[in-house]
């Protein structure tokens, strides 16, 4: 038999957990600071807490994010509601945020303590009053169940490595930038043309009629030509233009994006990388510098400046451990496979596009 609650709170706290916990409990009453501007729920008046001597003596669950649930639990308490009768959402499934799920996942709880409200966990008691005693507390809770909170913390502020990890193994940017290239290997076909070096070409081609290398101070092999400027880039030159890591040393990278597409022959194809974090190069700051970093959102933008819309694809890569990992100096080899499988749209570490003339 369900047990009988009041909800006090009808916002979107409540109606994040509002089927779990109906499968739990009969809701005989609605109670909320806001009630003159609500609609009955399930049929159901909302009333304002003061209203209580009208509704069952039954426990009331409150159901608000913090600082909210703290100040409602005092409104209560000065009604005369006994701490009996009072329930937290806050220990119901499922979790509202990460205080929360931290706390379901290592049988916490919140409970009246004293003339506050406390934290348990296990044989630990972390009260709070207000707010700031409540992020102390979840603080406090978040070092009691997680070792890594402390070992964090710990860290170095230097790297370990200031050369990307190369001086160790393969730089972790490489692991995405190379699995783009990949991805997208059908386009590296015909004449070519690469930044600085033909690597990425040999590697990833195939039925390679010339192999062009474009670098802005030229060189041995090379075909001098700046894409900000538009020095030495020729209209309609190769069915392929490779472009890694390089947007971000060219401050107008929106002269440079129209010469991108200058260079190709229509229905060519440019594949270009570019940072989302990253720590800066000491070598190229200083020779020609460097100034941007990307987000999925803007290297899109970016490039609909000169290709049709629906002829762009851009990818993320990264999470946080191959971001931060990268950011310390360590390399490909020091982490497993499955630490490059997990995207996160938060970490956006290496972007990529796909953008046809």
């Amino acid at each position: 038999m369900k047990k009988d609650i009041i909800v006090f709170g009808c916002g979107r706290y409540y109606k994040s957990k509002k089927n779990a916990l109906q499968e739990k409990y009969r809701i005989v009453g609605y109670l909320d600071n806001n009630a003159e501007n609500l609609s009955p729920m399930d049929d159901i008046p909302v009333r304002r807490p003061g209203d209580l001597s009208e509704l069952p003596k039954v426990s009331i669950m409150i159901m608000a994010d913090r600082p909210a649930f703290i100040g409602m639990y005092f409104q209560l308490r000065s009604l005369n509601v006994s701490v009996e009768y009072i329930l937290f959402g806050f220990n119901e499934k499922p979790a509202h945020n990460l205080t929360e799920k931290l706390s379901l996942q290592s049988g916490a709880i919140i409970r009246p303590f004293e003339s506050r409200l406390a934290i348990v966990y296990k044989n630990k008691i972390f009260p709070f009053a207000n707010e700031d005693e409540y992020k102390e507390a979840t603080r406090f809770l978040h070092e009691a169940t997680n070792p890594y909170v402390r070992w964090l913390a710990t860290m170095p502020t230097n790297q370990m490595g200031r050369a990307f990890g190369g001086e160790f193994g393969t730089p972790i940017d490489r692991y995405y930038i190379e699995r783009f290239l990949k991805l997208y290997s059908g386009h590296i076909h015909g004449d070519i043309m690469e930044v600085a070096e033909s690597t990425y070409t040999y590697r990833f081609g195939s039925d390679i009629r010339n192999a062009y290398k474009l670098h802005i101070n030229g060189g041995e092999g090379c075909i001098k030509g700046n894409l900000e400027t538009g020095e030495g880039i020729q209209d309609s030159t190769v069915d392929c233009f490779i472009c890694t890591q390089t947007l971000q040393f060219i401050y107008d990278i929106h002269s440079a994006v129209k010469n991108i597409y200058k260079l190709l022959r229509p229905g060519g194809t440019a594949l270009i990388t570019a940072h989302g974090i990253s720590q800066i190069a000491m070598y190229s700051y200083r020779n020609w510098g460097e100034y941007w970093r990307f987000t999925e959102m803007s290297l899109r933008r970016l490039m609909e400046e000169a290709f049709d819309k629906d002829k762009i694809t851009i990818l993320r890569y990264g999470n946080m451990k191959t971001a931060m990992c990268f950011l310390y100096g360590l390399c490909q080899e020091n982490l497993e496979e499955d630490d490059f499988e997990r995207e996160d749209e938060m970490f956006q570490f290496v972007l990529g596009a796909v953008c046809v003339k």
